[in-house]
């Protein structure tokens, strides 16, 4: 007795899955098919469990995908890929040694960056179209915050310096900036600024603006 062929669930005919647009239902050597066109142009011939799993395309795509994992992108020796394999350390390994102060709390890598197909690629993307160039370093804005691009800026030596987690900020009338910042704008060294600070000193006194009575100093810088 002939075994009947059980119709499929569901009609393919005509819609586009993924990379595959449907064709027809067709037979070949007895077996049940679905005749699709590539978006690159092939024509296949898939089962229906295929279709149903979400088949991506003719093969192209996986093809396309393994040459982009092999193809050079010319960076490998450069500052720039160095500065995008230490972050992902710093967050992904436990056994570099500033783990502690990146992923050992919490800190990590955005999916963009951090994936092995494009990461580097689009990290590299984000650093040309932001400014990048050798001498900068990547900086979080918010030291807490991961690094992904909205977080992230190349910034100076000075200026990361500038945004350290232990850096002391002082505020005097609601206006605040860190030690080495206020440094400069009223001109006294970062050291004896340290030292005013440690004596327990008023913000007015240690920036100068005041003195042990809490009143203005004439011609105070700032």
């Amino acid at each position: 007795m002939a075994k009947l062929e059980r119709k499929p669930t569901q009609d393919f005919t005509g819609m586009r899955i993924n990379k595959l647009t449907v064709i027809e239902r067709v037979y070949r050597n007895g077996q049940p098919l679905w005749r699709c066109v590539c978006d690159c142009g092939n024509e296949i011939f898939v089962r229906h469990t295929r279709l149903t799993h979400g088949q991506k395309s003719c093969g192209c795509h996986a093809s396309k995908m393994l040459v982009k994992r092999n193809t050079k992108h010319g960076q490998r020796h450069s500052k720039l890929y160095a500065v995008w394999r230490g972050l992902r350390s710093r967050c992904n390994n436990p056994k570099h040694p500033s783990y502690c102060d990146y992923g050992g709390r919490g800190i990590s890598v955005c999916t963009e960056w951090d994936n092995t197909d494009d990461g580097f690629e689009n990290f590299y993307e984000w650093s040309i179209a932001n400014g990048y160039f050798d001498g900068l370093s990547i900086d979080r804005i918010d030291n807490n915050g991961n690094y992904e691009p909205s977080n992230c800026r190349w910034a100076t030596v000075k200026q990361q310096c500038n945004n350290r987690r232990n850096n002391v900020f002082l505020n005097y009338k609601g206006v605040t900036h860190t030690v080495s910042e206020w440094s400069e704008i009223i001109q006294v060294n970062s050291s004896v600024i340290y030292s005013r600070i440690y004596k327990g000193w008023g913000v007015g006194q240690i920036l100068g603006f005041e003195d042990k009575k809490g009143r203005r100093v004439q011609n105070a810088k700032g």
